[in-house]
């Protein structure tokens, strides 16, 4: 990068030596936008890098709202495997009303006003169906570990809908979820809900809460073994 510096000002000051002062002052400083606009084309991050620093703040954002939980009996539990996969999970709670898949919305255009995916979306369409499918292959490892109760559910999934912008932009994302608070996803069999996520505490909280706090704490011992860390520590 510093090579590519020193070459731009070195095609212009060469030349320059030979020009009056005002010439050579331009050619100077225009190397050095040159020199610039090459450097930040070197430096700048391509769309896959931007969008996964962009994904990376959504997860955080949401990992600040559900700790919160915490104090509602919840466990929470950041960057998950799906059990028996190595497909990544973001969230994964356990408490009274069961358990919970949270996941950010990767927020690509707007949803539908009414919640119901467009014919023809299959991006947003088996986006949602990987969301029931990481519920359903929890659901099924916790019916074999916990047999005796037996385990009946739920396992619900969320999407959580990040603000990407504050503003009148964020203010749309908002409005847009509070009108579709459930999006059936594809193909049929069961839904995803969708909720802001700075709302996604009072939904949890307001959950029937079958589970008394023997079995909450037998479910977050199984839940935890069930989808391990996606990073190990050294």
């Amino acid at each position: 990068r510093r090579g590519v510096l020193a070459v731009q000002l070195l095609l212009a000051v060469v030349p320059a030596l030979g020009l009056p002062a005002p010439l050579a002052a331009v050619a100077v400083v225009a190397a050095l936008a040159g020199a610039g606009l090459a450097l930040w084309q070197r430096c700048s991050p391509c769309a896959a890098d931007r969008e996964l620093g962009a994904q990376i703040r959504r997860e955080r954002v949401t990992a600040r709202e559900l700790d919160a939980l915490r104090g509602h009996g919840w466990t929470v539990l950041h960057d998950r495997l799906a059990p028996g996969t190595e497909h990544r999970v973001a969230h994964v709670m356990a408490g009274p009303g069961g358990v919970v898949l949270a996941t950010p919305l990767p927020v690509r255009g707007w949803w539908p006003q009414r919640g119901a995916v467009p014919a023809g979306d299959l991006v947003r369409a088996e986006w949602l169906a990987a969301r029931r499918w990481e519920a359903e292959q929890v659901d099924a490892e916790l019916a074999d570990r916990l047999g005796s109760w037996p385990w009946t559910g739920p396992v619900h999934a969320v999407a959580l809908l990040v603000p990407v912008a504050p503003g009148p932009l964020g203010l749309l994302h908002r409005r847009t979820a509070r009108s579709a608070p459930r999006v059936p996803h594809a193909r049929g069999g069961g839904d995803v809900a969708l909720h802001p996520a700075e709302r996604v505490r009072h939904w949890v909280t307001a959950m029937p809460a079958p589970l008394g706090p023997l079995a909450v704490a037998e479910l977050t011992a199984e839940l935890a073994d069930a989808c391990p860390p996606a990073a190990v520590a050294d």
